[in-house]
């Protein structure tokens, strides 16, 4: 399993497409490097990162069916004053519901509760992953473009 290095997203802000608050894209990059590269380059290719006041819209994934082109990954601005593990959660949970395709079935019904059991079961695998990568089990790779400024 490859990962990008802990830095990458640091030295490469303009990998990430993000609208909204203006910290997002080192909030993201404290998180996203966790997910294996193979996902995250489809990720980084194809979604949006939003964030929006918490009054206007919850942490949510909108398939880019219904917006045309590419998929939208939303945030609420209450991820702020979340504590690591909840932000990190909440970041990587929207970003299964991508990875896993889901489409938006409608809110509290069947086909939603079993989507949201999908993601967090992606999200669970990541971390597990990531960790086991720490303790040696993974090979990383170490790979980081030219920072374009």
């Amino acid at each position: 399993m490859e990962y990008y290095n802990v830095d990458y997203f640091y030295l490469n802000r303009d990998t990430m497409n993000t609208k909204g608050h203006d910290a997002l894209p080192s909030l993201l990059a404290d998180i996203i490097y966790i997910i294996p590269k193979e996902f995250l380059d489809d990720v980084l290719s194809n979604c949006v990162f939003l964030m929006l006041d918490e009054t206007v819209f919850p942490a949510y994934y909108v398939p880019k069916k219904i917006i045309e082109g590419k998929s939208l990954i939303v945030f609420p601005d209450n991820l702020f004053s979340k504590d690591e593990e909840g932000r990190t959660d909440m970041i990587l949970h929207e970003i299964a519901h991508y990875v896993l395709r889901h489409s938006d079935p409608g809110i509290y019904n069947e086909a939603y509760s079993e989507q949201e059991k999908e993601a967090n079961a992606l999200r669970k695998k990541w971390k597990d992953d990531w960790e086991k990568y720490q303790k040696g089990g993974y090979k990383m790779s170490v790979k980081v473009r030219e920072n374009k400024i």
